[in-house]
């Protein structure tokens, strides 16, 4: 992938080997194989991810947006 991306993984491949996760973004200027294909639910290897927060930190960060903090 050429750009910095950040999603949130949906599921797991039964294999474990990959994840699924929504891409719902509607202005990608990333021309890689994966950012080609349509909107909706895509996956990519588990390799290729790096993990930038757990889903309870995204969480906690949305709270703390609401709240104004």
């Amino acid at each position: 992938m050429c750009q910095q991306k950040e999603f949130t993984i949906t599921d797991f491949s039964k294999s474990g080997l990959s994840v699924y996760y929504e891409d719902m973004r509607t202005n990608i200027k990333c021309k890689c194989d994966n950012c080609k294909r349509p909107m909706g639910t895509k996956c990519i290897g588990i390799p290729s991810i790096e993990l930038v927060r757990t889903r309870k930190q995204r969480e906690r960060d949305i709270k703390l947006k609401k709240l104004g903090i």
